[in-house]
């Protein structure tokens, strides 16, 4: 096994993708897109659960909540909604553009049964926080096995 020094294992990563797409190309006639254009949109969210209640942080800056919706469903939550891009009045020569906009859905299995018709839901500063009360569920008991 050969040692790569850090520095340079991004550069052979990039090599190794422009080599890939070039047999892609001479086996398929087709180009595979670049990996930046085919990442999707979804906020990145915190999710805990206390005794009685399940918590939900999700960061969605730039947005307003008129854009977002929360629902649930049994046991799976959903985020969805549409970041809107800037409309730019004079044109600009962007040299970067790395911010994501469009429309967006994060789905994320909830730890514990809920009462979804109690959960309460609040968005600011760009953090949409979600509580959700956990539904009381029978203590564990263990049950003896006898030999008949």
């Amino acid at each position: 096994m050969q040692l790569v020094p850090r520095r340079t294992q991004g550069r052979e990563l990039s090599r190794l993708q422009r080599q890939m797409s070039d047999v892609m190309d001479r086996l398929f006639g087709f180009e595979r897109p670049d990996l930046f254009e085919t990442l999707e949109w979804a906020p990145l969210i915190d999710l805990s659960e206390t005794n009685g209640d399940v918590q939900i942080k999700a960061e969605l800056p730039g947005m307003k909540k008129e854009d977002i919706n929360v629902d649930i469903t049994g046991d799976m939550l959903t985020i969805s909604g549409e970041k809107r891009e800037e409309k730019e009045e004079e044109e600009s020569d962007f040299f970067s553009k790395e911010r994501y906009f469009g429309k967006f859905q994060r789905q994320v299995r909830l730890p514990a049964e809920v009462k979804s018709e109690e959960a309460k839901a609040v968005f600011k500063d760009g953090v949409l926080s979600i509580l959700v009360p956990k539904k009381e569920t029978s203590e564990k008991r263990r049950i003896e096995i006898s030999e008949e």
